[in-house]
């Protein structure tokens, strides 16, 4: 005599198989996604520093690159830039603030770290042009400004650092 079995449903053993490889599968998953936010925090921290310090970069090169002349130094164990520019005057055809060539006056501007921002000192008023600047290093040959800007930004408990060099030629520079 035969018995005949109809199996329906799942045994134990294959529940537990089964779902012993669905919580491996959701382990390694959960592990991927935390390493692919995190890769594209940091990535996004250091978008953050890069842009930062390329617009310091970019404000400081517009500002000066209508010097007559530049030189460095130190003020307080400070590097600082000083760029001379020619004086303006209002032209009496077009009323635009134009570049007085004669010689008759000369203005100064001075850049340096100030509690970690890059500043600019013109006439006596100081003025932010870069947040978070940790350093700068200036060179002046002939008409010509190398500049070097280092930043450095807390990001979780990191610290994350980023240095530019950038090159500026004077326009008004004559020999």
């Amino acid at each position: 005599m035969r018995i005949k079995i109809r199996g329906k449903g799942f045994t134990v053993i294959e529940m537990v198989i089964s779902t012993m490889i669905l919580c491996v599968a959701t382990l390694a998953l959960a592990g991927l996604l935390i390493t692919a936010f995190r890769g594209w925090s940091s990535g996004t921290d250091q978008e953050a520093i890069a842009g930062g310090t390329t617009i310091a970069m970019q404000k400081l090169g517009m500002d000066i690159r209508d010097g007559v002349s530049a030189s460095t130094g130190t003020v307080n164990g400070v590097p600082t830039l000083t760029v001379t520019f020619p004086a303006t005057m209002t032209d009496a055809t077009t009323h635009e603030t134009v570049y007085d060539y004669s010689g008759a006056g000369t203005t100064t501007r001075s850049y340096y770290i100030l509690n970690g921002n890059l500043v600019r000192s013109a006439g006596g008023v100081v003025s932010t042009i870069g947040r978070g600047v940790t350093s700068a290093t200036f060179g002046a040959s002939g008409g010509s400004v190398t500049i070097t800007l280092q930043t450095a930004q807390q990001v979780g408990t990191s610290v994350r650092s980023l240095q530019i060099t950038g090159q500026v030629r004077l326009r008004n520079f004559h020999t």
